[in-house]
């Protein structure tokens, strides 16, 4: 099986560096995703979006613990996986297990007939965040950098 490369599902629009989203809570922040990738895929509802990321949490929080998360879906409606990224200012509680403020999110959408590639882009994504350095770089980029980092360290990452 060839291997999965960020690139193909990562669109540098859709990727929002420290101190351009500010969101109080996990839903608002779930709510602002979801609006954003609805308004750059013009084929998707920001509420469809919304409400499918929202049952997703209510089965377990995807929150990963040192303030990761990876708030994910399988959506009717789409055709191939999107991702989204942010960094934010104010870390915001999303029910992790080790109870962490979350600071640094990547938000997955794939279609509902493509659960294995979603599982395998969830791989993907959880191995390059859970890796200190990267982290560290991660909450110090703006949005340009950040897209870069995420690019770049998934090229250097053959898995």
């Amino acid at each position: 099986m060839p291997s999965i490369m960020l690139s193909e599902y990562l669109d540098p629009g859709l990727v929002f560096g420290k101190g351009t989203i500010k969101a109080g809570s996990k839903n608002d922040l779930l709510r602002q995703l979801a609006s954003k990738v609805s308004n750059f895929h013009k084929g998707l509802s920001p509420g469809i979006v919304y409400k499918a990321l929202l049952e997703r949490e209510s089965e377990h929080s995807t929150g990963l613990g040192l303030g990761l998360a990876l708030p994910h879906a399988l959506l009717d409606g789409i055709d191939r996986p999107v991702l989204a990224a942010a960094v934010l200012d104010q870390p915001i509680d999303f029910s992790a297990d080790d109870c962490i403020p979350v600071d640094v999110v990547v938000m997955i959408l794939s279609p509902s007939s493509g659960e294995t590639i979603h599982l395998r882009i969830l791989a993907r994504v959880a191995r390059l965040l859970t890796n200190g350095d990267m982290q560290e770089k991660l909450r110090k980029a703006g949005k340009r950098e950040l897209f870069d980092i995420l690019i770049n360290e998934d090229k250097s990452h053959v898995y």
